[in-house]
């Protein structure tokens, strides 16, 4: 992996967080699930 990897930023679309916030209510840890998604860098994109 080289140094120069561009950096991707995630932005949570008004859908996404209507439905997280939905199925919140029957999959109680789903935000504590995706959260460590949200946060890492998306290098993982580029090989």
């Amino acid at each position: 992996m080289s140094n120069n990897t561009p950096v991707v930023d995630i932005e949570l679309t008004p859908e996404y967080k209507r439905n997280l916030r939905q199925i919140s209510k029957k999959y109680r840890r789903i935000r504590l699930d995706t959260q460590p998604v949200k946060d890492r860098p998306c290098d993982y994109f580029y090989d």
